[in-house]
């Protein structure tokens, strides 16, 4: 039996107790540590895989590793494919591990047809991308939500159909609190996906970081100190 059980997130965002009518013991057990900001330093090596010229937008696509990222990307393609004349944005498509090479081929066929379009595989330089970002667009994972929140981007939560209930719910209340636009994966096609990105890149941006807590890093680090005091106080008093 553990004694506390870690939650990276915030009750206010996502409430286990509540979500998951959890009993008061195991309630009690509940640390929540906040949300992680990121780094805001680059290194010169990554600064080097961002180009300079500003003159048009940038979207970043993160896919994920669930189902519903290779359905993603697919759709914001095919939008691309049938604008390509008239898209005035550059984008970057970030695949996860798990998409199968056969399915990055079949995927890099059809970008390299198209104009200001990059598809990489996840890699150290992936916070470089959500930096330059002006528009993010995602499946809901805590890692990048960290990202989008420290560096304060527009961004756009296409909830993957097959993820844990607690994304969902996570996804909801910072849809409810301002920090991002959901668009339902049943609501999903090229078209809506498309007004929805040009919709949120062309708005003003009404974004307020200070309604979830970036101190996760600082909170752990005293949990870990008192964890640590208690176990020795407890060891003196064994002795």
């Amino acid at each position: 039996m553990c004694n506390e059980i870690w939650v990276y997130g915030s009750p206010e965002v996502f409430d286990y107790q509540e979500a998951y009518r959890l009993d008061s013991d195991t309630n009690n057990k509940l640390f929540y540590t906040g949300y992680l900001s990121m780094p805001h330093s680059r290194s010169s090596g990554i600064q080097e895989a961002v180009e300079n010229d500003r003159d048009e937008a940038r979207i970043l696509l993160v896919a994920g590793s669930g189902s519903g990222g290779f359905s993603l990307i697919e759709h914001f393609v095919s939008f691309i494919e049938s604008h390509s004349e008239t898209v005035a944005f550059k984008s970057t498509i970030v695949v996860g591990p798990s998409i199968s090479s056969d399915s990055k081929n079949k995927l890099q066929v059809r970008i390299n047809n198209l104009p200001n379009v990059a598809l990489h595989r996840f890699s150290k330089r992936f916070r470089t991308y959500v930096h330059d970002a002006d528009l993010v667009i995602w499946t809901g994972g805590y890692n990048l939500l960290c990202s989008i929140v420290t560096y304060h981007k527009k961004a756009l939560l296409v909830p993957d159909n097959g993820i844990c209930h607690d994304h969902i719910s996570r996804a909801a209340m910072l849809q409810g609190i301002g920090l991002v636009e959901i668009l339902s994966p049943r609501e999903l096609t090229p078209q809506r996906l498309g007004q929805k990105m040009l919709t949120l890149l062309r708005g003003e941006q009404d974004f307020n970081a200070e309604l979830l807590p970036m101190n996760g890093m600082e909170r752990i680090v005293e949990q870990v100190k008192q964890i640590s005091h208690d176990r020795g106080s407890l060891a003196l008093d064994r002795c």
